[in-house]
């Protein structure tokens, strides 16, 4: 089954990464009191600096993660946890990873670790962030540190919590500059709100002929195969196009109201973006540069897409 990141954006979504919350380090990890709610939340889940990373294997929450931008007046929830400021290069543009936490029984799925690092990537690129930090529980040390963060000294005890923690620090110039590079080159992605990626598996549908739809794909990474079903009645769907990193598929349900027109099923693993019909109405109604540039890419598509059927 596939996973989707993303921001969580509705107060369903929202109470679930709470209740998660409860459960990985209440209930399983004991490194916080029960609360009577089953939810786990401080002050900095009522501010305005503050998103919520959801990850989502069908209905079920097994993922999330809170990004808080630094504040003058509040600072960050790394704060409570171990004083950062002082590793902190002049001019830094800060922001605290926290609250990370991925249900016991999908621990070993490492796409859902990955994915909101991926997002927390593109969130700090997005927002002019140039350093991350974060108080991690120390088991996650090694982890962390192939993703990208860097350890901040020794392993050390939060007073404010009475908690081992393992200070860390992801800086931006540190990102691999091929991510980097992909976003900034990809205008279409710029009003892809809110961070919603998806990942599929190899061999996995993606859309499927005949389907109704309401969204595009946009690929990030990996390989996936256009098929359309044959009208002779062969049991085997004819392969039209093969699409890689940095292709758009799906785009006609942005304008039009009609059933998909043939199959996507992933060459490899695929990690895509997704741009709802209601984004794309939103960027034409606000954004004039943006409404223009995807019309046009829209178009592109289109003639390539009837000249492929006509040859």
């Amino acid at each position: 089954m596939s996973i989707i990141i993303k921001l969580a954006e509705t107060p369903a979504e929202r109470n679930a990464c709470l209740r998660l919350r409860h459960k990985v380090f209440v209930e399983a990890d004991a490194r916080f009191e029960p609360r009577p709610d089953s939810c786990l939340m401080d002050r900095f889940d009522c501010c305005g600096t503050s998103v919520l990373m959801v990850a989502l294997s069908g209905d079920d929450v097994v993922g999330t993660a809170r990004l808080n931008r630094d504040d003058a007046t509040i600072g960050f929830p790394a704060d409570d946890y171990f004083d950062f400021r002082p590793m902190l290069p002049a001019g830094a543009i800060t922001a605290s990873l926290s609250q990370l936490a991925v249900d016991p029984e999908n621990r070993g799925n490492l796409k859902i670790l990955n994915g909101m690092m991926m997002l927390t990537y593109y969130w700090a690129h997005r927002n002019g962030i140039t350093h991350c930090v974060a108080p991690f529980n120390p088991a996650l040390k090694r982890l962390m540190a192939r993703i990208g963060f860097k350890s901040i000294g020794d392993v050390t005890q939060s007073s404010h919590y009475n908690l081992a923690i393992q200070p860390m620090m992801l800086c931006s110039d540190d990102i691999r500059g091929s991510f980097i590079d992909f976003v900034a080159r990809q205008r279409i992605v710029g009003f892809m709100e809110p961070y919603f990626r998806e990942y599929f598996d190899e061999g996995e549908v993606i859309l499927e002929q005949g389907a109704p739809g309401d969204c595009a794909y946009f690929i990030v990474n990996g390989e996936a195969k256009v098929t359309v079903s044959n009208a002779n009645g062969s049991r085997e769907d004819k392969v039209v196009a093969s699409l890689g990193k940095g292709d758009l598929f799906g785009e006609m349900s942005l304008l039009l109201n009609l059933p998909r027109s043939a199959n996507v099923i992933a060459s490899t693993d695929l990690e895509v973006m997704i741009l709802s019909r209601r984004q794309f109405l939103e960027c034409i109604e606000n954004d004039s540069d943006n409404a223009l540039f995807t019309l046009e890419l829209l178009a592109s598509r289109l003639a390539k897409a009837t000249s492929s059927i006509g040859s």
